[in-house]
């Protein structure tokens, strides 16, 4: 069945301005329906609420790496190597390091030197999805090993 014009214009006349401002009735069943309002949701107690899950965690150490490079050498090569010996690496000067936790590659930083003493600044994190699935494999191949 369809609407005559007019019939749509009342039918838009009667239905109210804003859902948020007023109730609106079905004039079919009679049922009152208004808009969902959710609470906002606040990410302090989001961040609260990981932080307390994982407090029992706090004092387990973890091994920190910060990789400058690698390379591939032959024996000869090694064999060779001495006192003011270089060894060339693929990265870039000012190119960001990898930064492993516990073997497993997490973020990538930038070098500094503070005080004399070399330190790195984080600069890009991987997401923890990714990281999780670096684990999975890494655990999936090492059960494989050990059949």
């Amino acid at each position: 069945m369809m609407m005559s014009p007019q019939e749509i214009q009342d039918l838009m006349n009667k239905a109210p301005k804003r859902i948020e401002d007023q109730e609106m009735i079905s004039t079919e069943k009679k049922q009152i329906i208004k808009p969902v309002v959710f609470p906002p949701i606040n990410i302090a107690d989001d961040q609260l609420a990981v932080k307390s899950t994982l407090s029992h965690f706090e004092d387990v150490v973890l091994e920190i790496c910060a990789e400058l490079g690698q390379t591939e050498l032959k024996v000869r090569a090694v064999l060779e190597l001495g006192i003011d010996s270089v060894i060339e690496l693929p990265r870039v000067a000012g190119e960001n390091l990898d930064v492993y936790v516990n073997e497993e590659l997490c973020a990538q930083a930038e070098v500094l030197v503070i005080n004399e003493k070399l330190n790195i600044r984080l600069s890009k994190m991987l997401h923890p999805e990714i990281i999780n699935k670096q684990f999975l494999e890494k655990q999936h191949q090492q059960e494989t090993v050990a059949k």
